[in-house]
């Protein structure tokens, strides 16, 4: 193995040219907002489903208002990534 063929701190094989290192964090962030927030969509869905229940419960309400708050810190921990 010649020294050539040596990764070195910089040359691995994901080392060529593709996103910066702040490109690649805001593709997590973005993809983190996805997640939550279609986990969100589903949770007030629910929630509002639940309003219309003959007994309806406080915890799918409560559990969508955790949900918001969640994706409320995700979007702003993706604006910091934002151009």
């Amino acid at each position: 193995m010649s020294s050539g063929d040596q990764a070195g701190p910089g040359g691995g094989p994901g080392s060529g040219p593709g996103p910066s290192e702040g490109r690649r964090r805001a593709l997590v962030w973005d993809t983190a907002l996805g997640f939550v927030g279609f986990l969100t969509a589903l949770a007030v869905l629910q929630a509002v489903l639940n309003v219309f229940r003959a007994d309806p419960a406080i915890w799918p309400g409560l559990f969508a208002l955790v949900m918001v708050l969640a994706t409320w810190l995700v979007w702003k921990g993706r604006a910091r990534y934002s151009g």
